[in-house]
Parts: structure tokens; C-alpha cells; sequence
């Protein structure tokens, strides 16, 4: 079995990474900070009581049925498109580490990356609206910001995917490893056999 039918990919690409530290004390700050990222960007949400799936729309985070949290709750965040992505998690407190990578930018560092595909749990697919809930038969669900006519899911080899792009470094004795990692785009997937 070959790489790509593991659902692997290896290139090089230019990218570039800024760290940096912010405060975020109330949902107003968390949107303001995720509407620097472009319209149509995802944005995966960590609370301590569950995972929210939304995206960038009208100049506001849209999740599900309307839903918000307190940023109390709030572990992490991934806002991300096919270009960059911004991550944000919990220091201590209020305070929030924050990581904001851009892809193929002429200024960027040269990188070797693998992206990898993540099936997400789902094997039926129902319309919430313009949303799609994932649903498994031992009661898992997730609802994600894709209507139900782009998603093609059975029990077999079609499943829904969260792609992730894997940032490779080499330390002094010339070992490799993956140094930082983000979040791409989700979409249909067909497993490999």
C-alpha cells in the first residue's frame, strides 16, 4: 500500500509562521479575532463540554442552530481555509497562545509537509438546515457547515475528512519529525482499499 492510498501526500511548499499572546475575556474578542481570517474560513471550536464546528459568514462565526459559549469554556480554536489557518489555545486563564500560518506566500521558509486525512466519525448523513449531521449507529454526532448535497458518506468507502497538513523539521543528528500542524479544508473522501 502507497502513501497516497493511506491518504497521505508529501510536498514542499513556502509557508510562513507568527506566534504571539492574547487575551480573549469575553465572545465578542474570541469573533473579533477569528474575523481576521477570510470569509468562508472553517472554525473548529474546543470547549470543555463539547466540539462546535462553524464557519465564517457575513462577517460573524455561525455555528449550528445559532449556538455560542462562554469563553470560560473555551480550550481552542482552529480558524483555517486551504491557504492558512489561525490557532488559538488556552495559556492560563484568559490569556491565549495564538498562531496564525500562511501557505504558499512568496516570503515564506521552504517545508516539507504531509497531509494527511482525518475521517471524521459518520456514516449517515442528515440536512440541519444548510448544515450536515454526521451520525454513526452508536449515537455519535457531529455537525459540520456543508450542505447535505456535497456530502457523500455510506458505510463503505465514502466518508466526510478533515485534511491536516503536517510541518516536517530535522534536528541536529538529522532525525525527522513533525514540528507544527494544521488544519485544511473538509470534504468528501474516498478511502483507499
Amino acid at each position: 500500500m502507497n502513501s497516497k492510498e493511506l491518504g497521505l501526500n508529501f510536498k514542499e511548499i513556502k509557508t510562513k509562521s507568527v506566534l504571539s499572546e492574547l487575551v480573549l475575556d469575553d465572545y465578542q474578542a474570541v469573533e473579533a479575532e477569528a474575523l481576521n481570517m477570510p470569509e468562508g474560513s472553517l472554525v473548529v471550536t474546543y470547549l470543555h463540554y463539547k466540539v462546535l464546528i462553524g464557519m465564517i459568514t457575513d462577517g460573524k462565526i455561525k455555528f449550528p442552530q445559532e449556538k455560542t459559549f462562554l469563553p470560560k469554556h473555551l480550550l481552542k480554536m482552529r480558524i483555517f481555509n486551504q491557504e492558512q489557518e489561525l490557532h488559538l489555545w488556552k495559556s492560563k486563564g484568559n490569556i491565549f497562545k495564538k498562531r496564525l500560518r500562511i501557505d504558499n506566500i512568496s516570503d515564506g521558509e521552504e517545508q516539507e509537509v504531509v497531509d494527511a486525512q482525518q475521517i471524521l466519525w459518520g456514516t449517515k448523513a442528515n440536512a440541519v438546515g444548510y448544515w450536515t449531521e454526521l451520525k454513526e449507529d452508536r449515537g455519535t454526532e457531529l455537525i459540520i457547515p456543508l450542505p447535505i448535497s456535497a456530502c457523500s458518506v455510506n458505510t463503505g468507502k465514502k466518508r466526510i475528512a478533515l485534511t491536516t497538513r503536517n510541518y516536517i523539521s530535522y534536528n541536529n543528528r538529522c532525525q525527522a519529525g513533525y514540528v507544527d500542524c494544521r488544519f485544511v479544508k473538509i470534504a468528501n473522501y474516498e478511502r483507499g482499499e
